[in-house]
């Protein structure tokens, strides 16, 4: 079973980005409620922009990005919320091992 939803291909979401929040497929995230972001360089792999929010259930949203784009991205939000560094779990680096 975990090999074959390790196979599974990832679901391509879309995000706008503008001066009030970040959308993502029908939620949208004003900058009062992210706490800060980080941005994740993953060689052979899309990037991953990091959004922490402010609660304490479920806190992260990570959302992968092309380089083209994650440019223009950052620009927007380090004027909205600060860029900060992000501590990656045992268990995300097991789950990210095993290719989920």
């Amino acid at each position: 079973m975990l090999f074959t939803y390790s196979r599974k291909k990832p679901q391509i979401v879309e995000f706008k980005i503008n001066n009030e929040g970040i959308g993502i497929e029908n939620d949208f995230y004003k900058y009062e409620t992210l706490e800060s972001f980080t941005v994740r360089k993953r060689p052979e792999h899309l990037d991953e922009i990091i959004l922490k929010r402010k609660t304490a259930a479920n806190p992260f949203l990570k959302l992968p990005i092309d380089s083209k784009s994650l440019i223009s991205v950052m620009a927007v939000m380090k004027e909205k919320i600060p860029e900060t560094e992000y501590q990656e779990s045992l268990l995300e680096t097991i789950v990210e091992f095993l290719g989920f």
